[in-house]
Parts: structure tokens; C-alpha cells; sequence
């Protein structure tokens, strides 16, 4: 082999391993990118998911606190409704009237 034609292929066998250095470089980092965003979206994701778990709770907490609320509510008016129906009965009692009697079921 001549000289030049040995320099014309040695050049040439040099400019292919860099574009194939290239390449590969790129196809690299390519790949990097796209894992390093699908890890990303995915920390996203849990974050977007924590977040809508932490306010799910604080709604279920206030609806906690709502029902409380109205059942001690609810639990005082029975008492009320239930001494007040005991003097009616002890009224009744006292007048001659026949008392009806009690619902089965119901506590006394």
C-alpha cells in the first residue's frame, strides 16, 4: 500500500471511530435522560399521591369531628325527649288515664 492511500485510510478509519464515538456518546445519554425522567415523574407521581392522601384525611378528620358533634347533639335531645315522656307518663298515671303500652323494642 502507498503512503497516501495508507494516510487517506488511516484518516478515514480515525473520523469513523469518532462518529461511532458519537454515536454511542449520544445513544448513551439519551438513554440516561430518559431514565433520570421517568424517575422523576414517578417521584411526582408519589408526591401528587401523598398530597392528595393528606388532604383526603384532613377531610375525613373534619366529617369525624361533624358527626361527633351532632351525635352528642342528638344523644341530649333523646335524654330530654325521654325524661320528658316519663313525666307525661307519671302525669297520666296520676290522672286515672291508662297508660298505652311500652313499644317492644324500645328501652325504658
Amino acid at each position: 500500500m502507498s503512503e497516501p492511500v495508507l494516510i487517506a485510510v488511516l484518516t478515514l478509519s480515525g473520523v469513523a471511530l469518532t462518529a461511532l464515538g458519537a454515536v454511542l456518546g449520544h445513544l448513551l445519554s439519551s438513554r440516561t435522560q430518559k431514565r433520570a425522567a421517568s424517575i422523576q415523574a414517578e417521584a411526582n407521581k408519589s408526591t401528587a399521591d401523598n398530597a392528595l392522601i393528606d388532604q383526603l384525611q384532613e377531610e375525613l378528620g373534619r366529617y369525624r369531628d361533624a358527626t361527633d358533634k351532632r351525635l352528642d347533639r342528638l344523644e341530649t335531645e333523646n335524654r330530654g325527649y325521654r325524661a320528658f315522656l316519663g313525666v307525661q307518663r307519671d302525669h297520666m298515671a296520676a290522672h286515672g288515664v291508662p297508660l298505652p303500652e311500652w313499644p317492644d323494642g324500645l328501652p325504658r
